[in-house]
C-alpha cells in the first residue's frame, strides 16, 4: 500500500504525523523485533521472480502498487481463483529502494532519517510478501520500480506528503512508458487471461500510476478494477478524520471510469481467512493500518460483508 494517508496542502502536511507515511519497505521501530530475519531466511530479491518459468500462462494478473496492496484489496478473490484451479500471478511495481544519500532529495532524506530505514527493513518486507503470498497461493513478481519519493525527472519530484496525493504530474509520463514497456514484455512471457488493477481510490500516486497503465491495457485484455483497501473504507482512520477527498464515489465520477459497473466476487469464509492470514503475514504493518489483529478482522469483515444476511464479497468495476 506504500504511503497511507492523504491529505492536500500544507495544511494536510502539518496535520500528518511521519510515523503514518510509509515506503514499500519501511518497518516501524516498534515492529522490528517481530519480524527479525531468520539466519536462514530465503529473502526474495528485487526483480525475482517467483513463478512457473518463462511461457508459463495465467488466467489473472493482478497488478500490485505495493508490497500488501493486493492482499488488502482482494486476497480473498485469489486464494478462490487459486482453488477453482486458475493461475494467478500478481505483479507488484513498487519494490525498489535507494538508501544512496548522494541521491535523495531533501524530502525523501527527510523520510528516511524520520523512520530510520535501513536495508534489513527491506529485506523484511520482502519475506513478509513471501510469507503473505504463500497463504494466498498464488505465483508473484516483484518489478523493480522506484517508490515516489525517489522518482523525478531531474527537475521535478514528488517533495511533499501532499504532493504524493496530488494527481499524477506530467513529467511522470517518462515513468509511466518505461513500466508499460516492462509490463508487456511479462505479458508477452505469460499469456494472460484477465488483468486485476488498482481504482486508485485514495489518489496514491504510484496506485494513480499503475491504474494509469491498466488503462492502456483495455484495448487488448479484459480490465477489472478492485477498490484499493483501506483507502476505500470509511472507518480508515484517515477517512474517519476527514483528510481524504478521494472516495470511492468522487473516484467512479472521473471521466476515465465512466460506465463501470460493479462485479461482486462472492467469497467464503475458507477465502476471507486466507485473506486475513496472508494480511497478517505483513506483521510490521497491522499495527500502522488496524491497531490490531482483532480490530484487522473486524473491519475487513465489515467491509466484506455490509449485511451479515448476505454472503462476504470483494466488489470489483469493469466494463459492462
Amino acid at each position: 500500500m506504500g504511503n497511507r494517508r492523504a491529505g492536500s496542502g500544507a495544511a494536510g502536511d502539518r496535520a500528518r504525523p511521519a510515523a503514518t507515511y510509509r515506503l514499500c519497505f519501511s518497518v516501524p521501530r516498534r515492529a522490528r523485533q517481530s519480524v527479525r530475519l531468520p539466519a536462514s531466511a530465503s529473502i526474495p530479491q528485487v526483480g525475482e521472480q517467483f513463478c512457473g518459468g518463462a511461457g508459463m500462462n495465467y488466467d489473472h494478473m493482478v497488478l500490485s502498487p505495493h508490497l500488501d496492496d493486493a492482499a488488502l484489496s482482494c486476497g480473498a478473490s485469489i486464494n478462490k481463483w487459486v482453488e477453482q484451479g486458475k493461475r494467478v500471478i500478481v505483479a507488484t511495481f513498487f519494490t525498489r529502494y535507494d538508501l544512496s544519500a548522494d541521491s535523495l532529495t531533501d524530502f525523501a532524506k527527510q523520510v528516511h532519517a524520520e523512520m530510520d530505514l535501513t536495508v534489513e527493513d527491506a529485506a523484511a518486507r520482502r519475506l513478509e510478501d513471501h510469507q503473505a503470498m504463500l497463504q494466498l497461493g498464488c505465483d508473484y513478481v516483484y518489478l523493480d520500480a522506484l517508490d515516489a519519493i525517489y522518482r523525478s525527472n531531474g527537475e521535478c519530484a514528488h517533495n511533499s506528503y501532499a504532493a504524493l496525493f496530488a494527481d499524477l504530474p506530467a513529467w511522470e509520463n517518462v515513468h509511466i512508458e518505461q513500466l508499460f514497456r516492462q509490463l508487456a514484455q511479462l505479458l508477452e512471457s505469460h499469456r494472460t487471461g484477465e488483468i486485476i488493477a488498482p481504482l486508485a481510490v485514495g489518489n496514491h500516486i504510484d496506485h494513480q500510476l499503475v491504474n494509469r497503465l491498466a488503462q492502456r491495457l483495455q484495448a487488448d485484455y479484459p480490465v477489472r478494477y478492485y477498490p484499493d483497501y483501506p483507502y476505500v473504507d470509511p472507518e480508515f482512520g484517515p477517512n474517519r478524520e476527514g483528510e481524504s477527498q478521494y472516495s470511492l464515489v468522487n473516484t467512479l465520477a472521473r471521466p476515465e471510469f465512466t460506465g463501470l459497473k460493479a462485479r461482486r466476487e462472492v467469497i467464503a469464509e475458507r477465502h476471507f481467512q486466507a485473506k486475513l492470514r496472508a494480511i497478517g503475514a505483513y506483521q510490521s504493518q497491522v499495527d500502522y493500518l488496524f491497531e490490531s489483529m482483532p480490530r484487522m478482522e473486524q473491519m475487513l469483515r465489515n467491509h466484506n460483508q455490509v449485511n451479515t444476511a448476505e454472503p462476504m464479497v470483494e466488489t470489483f468495476w469493469s466494463q459492462p
